[in-house]
């Protein structure tokens, strides 16, 4: 078995999919847990209401509910900007700029003579 065939470390995951996996695991557990809570018993079933019907009604505030869809519509613009930009690459242009040449710089006809 040569060196090249030895297999080689895993690749730790990117930040970008364990943001992922904790996106999706915290979507996963809120149900779970408000399912439990409701489930468990009257008194937190009804605090459980109790407590989503004032979220929400503070939440529909004009001024608020306006702020949160402008602030969610950013989040959204910015997150599709940069995963467009990661799939297409850095947007980095390399120039190659010549100097113009000074008069101290230009070759001089008369010690070329000598």
């Amino acid at each position: 078995m040569t060196p090249t065939d030895l297999p080689s470390e895993p690749a730790k995951p990117s930040l970008s999919r364990r943001i992922w996996a904790w996106a999706l695991l915290f979507v996963l557990a809120v149900p779970t847990l408000v399912t439990l809570i409701w489930n468990s018993h009257e008194t937190a079933r009804e605090l459980l209401a109790k407590s989503i019907m004032t979220l929400a009604g503070w939440l529909a505030t004009p001024f608020i509910l306006e702020s949160s869809a402008a602030i969610v519509g950013i989040i959204v613009v910015l997150t599709y900007n940069e995963w467009r930009s990661r799939q297409d690459g850095p947007d980095w242009v390399e120039m190659h700029v010549e100097e113009p040449l000074t008069p101290s710089s230009a070759p001089n006809p008369s010690s070329e003579k000598s």
